[in-house]
């Protein structure tokens, strides 16, 4: 069964995987520090084996296990109910270097897509701000049926990870960039949307 934020959010089943991980009684003595900084080392090894055009199928495999970690690192720590100033230089470090790795690595084997890499990178640095606009309206969670189908696509991460994953596999990066930057352009029109009702609303009731 659905939980009740899940449905107000969307369902994530990496987070669900990571919530059934932590689970698991060897995984609560792990420190989510040290589960962050093995996927920043795993990164680091997916960038080389990306580099050297290593087997797609073990890149995207990987690729996988770190999505697993990086939900699975703040499942342990609310779980163990611990947070740490450490901890969230890491994760702003992890994001960062995923970002490398998604939007500049490729273009080093593949030059003449460095516009859209580019384009996908601003976006990518963008979005979460954006985001956290357009998610809330007077500081409450809009449901998935009152952001419409159009929203629930957009906040689907499980969608955009995994069309990464099949331009690797593929060998078809360039589609993953031009589909990830009309995303960002309809995800950053729906929030302006968004926003100019709000303020109309807020001026109503004024």
């Amino acid at each position: 069964m659905i939980k009740k934020k899940e449905r107000r959010e969307g369902y994530n089943v990496y987070r669900a995987i990571a919530e059934k991980v932590v689970k698991f009684k060897p995984v609560l003595y792990l420190s989510p520090n040290g589960i962050t900084t093995a996927s920043i080392f795993l990164l680091g090894l997916i960038s080389y084996l990306l580099l050297i055009q290593f087997s797609p199928i073990i890149i995207v495999i990987l690729f996988q296990l770190f999505i697993i970690m990086d939900y699975t690192d703040g499942s342990l720590a609310r779980e163990k109910n611990k947070v740490s100033v450490l901890g969230e230089y890491l994760e702003f470090l992890h994001h960062h270097i995923m970002r490398i790795v998604i939007f500049i690595i490729p273009v080093f084997l593949y030059p003449k897509i460095w516009l859209l890499a580019s384009l996908g990178l601003f976006f990518s640095l963008a979005i979460p701000n954006l985001r956290q606009v357009y998610q809330s309206e007077g500081g409450k969670v809009k449901s998935v049926k009152e952001r419409g189908l159009l929203t629930y696509f957009l906040f689907n991460e499980f969608f955009l990870i995994n069309t990464f994953c099949i331009g690797v596999l593929f060998k078809q990066i360039v589609w993953y960039y031009l589909l990830f930057d009309i995303y960002a352009v309809l995800f950053m029109s729906a929030q302006f949307v968004v926003y100019i009702r709000t303020n109309k609303k807020v001026a109503k009731e004024k």
